[in-house]
């Protein structure tokens, strides 16, 4: 019977869909989990009127190396992160950012050119938006947080136009992964109108007739 038991028990650590709890009789299931993009609502548009008709280039978009993996990652300290075992990323977590930041710019910019990385190398842009995340976690008690080093550059890399770090903080709602996916979407959604309130105070100061 013990050995019964061991065997189920190591079988726990490979079914990715979920474990049986024996204590309990229940089965706790993985979760699979989405950034979402931001509504779509005339309440979030800007006045982007400068960057109408203008190529944009969005990336390289680069998330750390302590992401690079399914499972949810949440803080428990300043120095130490929990790898959960039943809340996964339904997609690489650097490929659903990337994503759903560009979902967010083309609903807030006034152009259809936005293109992401990599483009073709014959390409012109008017500006680029290189981005590299340092910290995209949270704890699911106290706050999510983004810490991102982001650049606009212009004449297809050649200029800077602004180069800058960001600090953005959303309380979750409650204690639970599901709150964790929301605040860190809210933080995309904030971060891509900085982006675009960025561009239109670079676009204003280089159109025609500008000081």
């Amino acid at each position: 019977m013990r050995q019964l038991l061991f065997i189920a028990a190591a079988l726990c650590l490979f079914v990715s869909s979920g474990c049986f709890n024996l204590g309990k009789g229940t089965i706790e299931q993985t979760r699979f989990f989405l950034l979402s993009s931001m509504q779509d609502s005339e309440d979030l548009r800007l006045d982007a009127s400068a960057l109408q008709g203008k190529t944009i280039g969005l990336g390289p978009v680069k998330l750390p190396d302590y992401l690079d993996r399914p499972q949810v990652v949440t803080r428990s300290s300043k120095n130490e992160l929990h790898i959960a075992e039943f809340a996964v990323w339904a997609e690489p977590l650097e490929n659903n950012f990337r994503r759903v930041l560009a979902e967010n710019l083309a609903l807030l910019l006034p152009t259809e050119r936005l293109l992401t990385y990599p483009w073709d190398a014959n390409t012109t842009l008017d500006y680029q938006i290189v981005i590299d995340v340092s910290r995209f976690d949270a704890e699911l008690s106290g706050s999510a947080v983004l810490v991102v080093r982001w650049s606009i550059l212009g004449e297809n890399g050649r200029k800077v136009y602004i180069a800058r770090e960001s600090t953005l903080r959303k309380v979750l709602a409650v204690n639970s992964y599901e709150a964790l996916a929301s605040a860190e979407s809210s933080l995309l959604a904030t971060f891509s109108q900085e982006i675009v309130k960025t561009l239109v105070s670079i676009g204003e100061k280089r159109s025609p007739g500008s000081e």
